[in-house]
């Protein structure tokens, strides 16, 4: 399992609730003991899940919540236990108010150029190091989805086995992740932008290379644009 299955599985999470199946639960395994964000992402949701459980304490119901400890897998790390926490108990927490669970960036789209797959407005973005007045202006209607498009030249010569591309907003929050397909480098890259993520605000749009251990994650390109939300 590589990092951007990972994701799109949602593992972190599930891996904690206990809802993988064996094969991938292993395969989970193998990939989070090499890759840090996946590590404490699963160390974030034990934590989360201890927290929750100390929450409900007072009132155990069993019509209410379900616990119980899952197989063994076949390594650890010290601090690491996973815990079955069933939708039930979620739903609770959450319907309480005691904590705001964020939810995991989305994995965007990406479409192939002269492919007829998508209909919206479409923007191009100008990399390098430009200042901010430069940067595009996206006007779309807040409900509707729309499609960024830029030329994918990796700033760095460095052979990465992938690459992974994020957009931010101004506090480097990732509100989108993707995947950059490997054919793409020093070509055009169209990536389509969900309704609704995007406000109205100063956005960037990172990609960086990573080596086959995903250990690591190196800038090789960087755009910035604006979203201007119509009424």
């Amino acid at each position: 399992m590589d990092h951007l299955e990972a994701l799109r599985l949602q593992a972190s999470e599930k891996y904690v609730l206990g809802e993988l199946s064996p094969d991938l639960r292993e395969q989970f395994e193998e990939h989070y003991f090499e890759c840090a964000e996946c590590a404490e992402d699963v160390k974030a949701t034990v934590t989360f899940v201890s927290a929750t459980r100390e929450v409900l304490r007072e009132d155990p119901s069993p019509s209410s919540f379900e616990s119980r400890e899952p197989p063994a897998p076949s390594r650890w790390r010290s601090w690491i236990r996973p815990v079955v926490f069933v939708p039930a108990m979620a739903a609770l927490v959450l319907s309480i108010g005691y904590f705001t669970w964020p939810a995991r960036p989305p994995i965007g789209e990406i479409t192939e150029p002269g492919m007829v797959s998508f209909s919206g407005p479409s923007f191009g973005l100008r990399g390098g190091d430009r200042l901010e007045n430069e940067a595009t202006v996206c006007e779309v209607h807040r409900n509707n989805s729309f499609q960024l498009h830029f030329d994918f030249v990796p700033a760095q010569d460095h052979n990465f086995s992938s690459y992974a591309g994020e957009i931010q907003d101004r506090s480097s929050r990732v509100l989108l992740r993707f995947d950059v397909p490997p054919n793409r480098i020093n070509k055009e890259v169209n990536l389509v932008v969900p309704a609704g993520l995007l406000r109205t605000g100063d956005y960037t749009l990172a990609v960086f290379g990573r080596d086959a251990s995903f250990s690591a994650k190196t800038s090789v390109a960087k755009f910035a644009f604006a979203v201007h939300n119509e009424p």
